[in-house]
């Protein structure tokens, strides 16, 4: 406030108090008119603010960005309260308990079949145990709700999430007690490389995951 605006304040502080606002107000629209493609401050190059990043489209971005923003995003994952609030909080939105199919199957005259659609819940309940290829719940693995959740944590710090089906034994599928002789194996796609790197004569690997 000027001396203008004082003596004006003490003699008639409801008319200060419009010219303030007045002010206030023309000065944002000429900041606004004055740098049209710098209405953010973070915007503006400055002395203390050089950085000027390229827009890209993201298909367009290198692999070497791609890293670099897994990367951060991992760190800040690890070191940021914050961040892992922020991600465990879209976890519990998104999966919840879990996802679960629902079975619609119906009878030719239109009911709900029922024995139908408890038996593909009970052969779902028989995935969640033991599904995960690294072994059973407390044991090395987890649940298929678990599974999910770590699924939706590598999309969102690493962008994308890859699975592949592994075989099991005979005896593998009787001791996890699945239906299917499969197990499920998640894959962060940070792991991935441009390179391979060969171990045996039929398989090769990525970043230390073999494949076969």
């Amino acid at each position: 406030m000027n001396l203008l605006d004082r003596i004006i304040g003490y003699v008639a502080p409801a008319a200060a108090a419009r010219r303030l606002q007045a002010r206030a107000t023309l000065q944002q629209i000429m900041a606004m008119s004055a740098a049209p493609n710098n209405i953010y401050p973070q915007a503006k190059t400055t002395r203390t603010n050089k950085v000027t990043l390229s827009v890209y489209k993201e298909n367009e971005a290198s692999s070497a960005v791609t890293d670099n923003l897994r990367a951060q995003s991992w760190r800040l994952y690890r070191t940021n309260p914050s961040a892992r609030k922020i991600v465990r909080t879209l976890q519990s939105k998104v999966i919840g308990r879990g996802m679960h199919p629902e079975p619609l199957a119906m009878n030719a005259d239109g009911t709900p079949n029922e024995a139908f659609r408890d038996r593909c819940k009970e052969l779902w309940k028989r995935l969640n145990a033991g599904f995960d290829s690294r072994g059973l719940p407390a044991q090395g693995g987890q649940t298929l709700a678990g599974l999910q959740r770590v699924a939706l944590q590598a999309v969102i710090l690493s962008g994308d999430a890859l699975f592949r089906m592994k075989p099991i034994t005979p005896a593998e599928q009787t001791r996890r007690d699945l239906p299917i002789p499969l197990t499920l194996q998640l894959i962060d796609s940070c792991r991935l490389t441009d390179e391979t790197e060969d171990i045996f004569r039929d398989s090769w690997r990525f970043q230390s995951v073999p494949w076969h």
